[in-house]
Protein backbone atom coordinates (compact mmCIF):
# COMPACT_ATOMS: atom_id res chain seq x y z
CA UNK A 1 0.00 0.00 0.00
CA UNK A 2 1.13 3.54 -0.70
CA UNK A 3 0.45 6.52 1.47
CA UNK A 4 -2.64 8.61 0.87
CA UNK A 5 -0.72 11.60 -0.50
CA UNK A 6 0.87 9.50 -3.23
CA UNK A 7 -2.42 7.80 -4.04
CA UNK A 8 -4.09 11.20 -4.46
CA UNK A 9 -1.22 12.42 -6.61
CA UNK A 10 -1.44 9.36 -8.87
CA UNK A 11 -5.21 9.68 -9.23
CA UNK A 12 -4.94 13.40 -9.90
CA UNK A 13 -2.34 12.83 -12.63
CA UNK A 14 -4.37 10.10 -14.30
CA UNK A 15 -7.55 12.20 -14.12
CA UNK A 16 -5.64 14.95 -15.90
CA UNK A 17 -4.58 12.40 -18.51
CA UNK A 18 -8.21 11.33 -18.85
CA UNK A 19 -9.30 14.93 -19.43
CA UNK A 20 -6.65 15.32 -22.11
CA UNK A 21 -7.75 12.11 -23.84
CA UNK A 22 -11.38 13.29 -23.75
CA UNK A 23 -10.39 16.65 -25.19
CA UNK A 24 -8.43 14.98 -27.99
CA UNK A 25 -11.36 12.68 -28.75
CA UNK A 26 -13.70 15.67 -28.95
CA UNK A 27 -11.30 17.55 -31.22
CA UNK A 28 -11.05 14.64 -33.65
CA UNK A 29 -14.85 14.40 -33.76
CA UNK A 30 -15.17 18.12 -34.39
CA UNK A 31 -12.63 17.96 -37.21
CA UNK A 32 -14.46 14.98 -38.73
CA UNK A 33 -17.61 17.10 -39.00
CA UNK A 34 -15.88 20.03 -40.72
CA UNK A 35 -17.15 20.60 -44.26
CA UNK A 36 -13.63 20.88 -45.71
CA UNK A 37 -12.56 17.63 -44.07
CA UNK A 38 -15.68 15.90 -45.36
CA UNK A 39 -15.07 17.30 -48.85
CA UNK A 40 -11.52 15.98 -48.77
CA UNK A 41 -12.88 12.51 -48.01
CA UNK A 42 -10.93 12.01 -44.79
CA UNK A 43 -13.68 12.49 -42.20
CA UNK A 44 -13.96 8.75 -41.58
CA UNK A 45 -10.29 8.55 -40.62
CA UNK A 46 -10.81 11.26 -38.02
CA UNK A 47 -13.87 9.44 -36.66
CA UNK A 48 -11.83 6.25 -36.38
CA UNK A 49 -9.03 8.03 -34.53
CA UNK A 50 -11.65 9.48 -32.19
CA UNK A 51 -12.89 5.96 -31.45
CA UNK A 52 -9.36 4.85 -30.63
CA UNK A 53 -9.19 7.71 -28.13
CA UNK A 54 -12.26 6.21 -26.44
CA UNK A 55 -10.19 3.07 -25.84
CA UNK A 56 -7.43 5.18 -24.27
CA UNK A 57 -9.99 6.83 -22.00
CA UNK A 58 -11.25 3.41 -20.90
CA UNK A 59 -7.69 2.30 -20.12
CA UNK A 60 -7.03 5.38 -18.01
CA UNK A 61 -10.35 4.87 -16.19
CA UNK A 62 -9.29 1.30 -15.38
CA UNK A 63 -5.92 2.52 -14.09
CA UNK A 64 -7.65 5.04 -11.82
CA UNK A 65 -9.95 2.31 -10.55
CA UNK A 66 -6.99 0.04 -9.78
CA UNK A 67 -5.15 2.80 -7.93
CA UNK A 68 -8.19 3.70 -5.86
CA UNK A 69 -9.05 0.12 -4.99
CA UNK A 70 -5.72 -1.63 -4.66
CA UNK A 71 -3.06 0.87 -3.68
Amino acid sequence: MIDEANRKKFVQNFRLMQEIEESVRDEYLEVSEDADVCAAGIAEEFRQVSQREVKHIEIVEKIIELIEQRL
